[in-house]
């Protein structure tokens, strides 16, 4: 058999330099296939740990433009654009009874039933709130998410599903984007329900619901008298005039209601 001489070191055979190669070749494929696999791993890695933060990404902007308290994936339809009627809590659905968060205080208009018929027409109900007495420190967010959750169960024994409640715990001079007059809560609600906000409505019982109505480029929006203010002396609503041309005035949640369903058919309740 023959020998090769490797200057300075030792003769090998040729079956020697026959295992040496195929030992080296082996040793390169393996470290070729650990390698891939290394860099499989870690591209793998990298893109779950991408689309895990985008998602964290996501929620905290939406967090940035405000709270979500609640929505009802039940009912959640983001096949196709939805229509809604956005509502201002205290004042509007409930008797306001300043800074109302005890489940004890809760108590409906008379006429809260109404709102089963925008159900009915198809129309998604969201709750739009501020609640700067959690920025105040007047109380928290547990205990305004557990008045809003009794809210919505009482509700929900009505006949009446709320599809999403949103609110924003800031003082006003936090400058937040959800506070209104701001539509940061309309905003979100767009983005969560796939609302088409063009044709949409708010119905509320301050200057500062209609005027987020208006930034957020609803179709209407509604004022009801039911509210602690604005009023004037003879305790009529008293309309922002930048926005009165815009602002229609419904004496009941009934009549908003009403008024919402008269822009869109016409409605006989007799």
């Amino acid at each position: 058999m023959k020998e090769l001489k490797i200057e300075g070191l030792f003769y090998l055979s040729i079956f020697e330099q026959y295992v040496i190669y195929h030992n080296v070749i082996l040793l390169t494929l393996n470290s070729l296939i650990i390698i891939t696999i290394g860099i499989l791993a870690v591209t793998w890695a990298f893109v779950i740990n991408k689309r895990y933060n985008k998602r964290r990404y996501e929620e905290f902007m939406k967090d940035h433009i405000a709270k979500r308290g609640f929505i009802n994936k039940e009912r959640l339809n983001l096949s196709q654009k939805n229509r809604a009627v956005f509502l201002d809590r205290d004042g509007t659905i409930i008797i306001d009874k300043v800074e109302t968060r005890k489940i004890e205080d809760l108590e409906f208009f008379n006429d809260i039933q109404s709102l089963k018929r925008l159900s009915d027409a198809n129309f998604l109900l969201i709750i739009v709130t501020n609640q700067s007495g959690i920025g105040k420190g007047n109380y928290s967010v547990k205990e305004m998410t557990a008045f809003n959750d009794y809210m919505i169960s009482r509700l929900k024994e009505l006949g009446i599903v709320i599809d999403a409640l949103y609110y924003c715990p800031h003082k006003t001079e936090d400058n937040c984007q959800c506070k209104k007059p701001k539509d940061g809560m309309l905003r979100r609600a767009a983005i969560e329900l796939n609302v088409d906000l063009s044709q949409s409505y708010i119905i509320g019982d301050q200057n500062t619901d209609i005027m987020a109505g208006i930034n957020a480029g609803l179709k209407e929006g509604i004022a009801v008298p039911t509210g602690l203010y604005p009023k004037n002396a003879s305790k009529k609503y008293e309309k922002d005039p930048l926005i009165a041309d815009e602002t229609i005035v419904c004496q009941s949640l009934k009549d908003a209601v009403d008024e919402v369903l008269k822009k869109e058919f016409y409605v006989n309740d007799d």
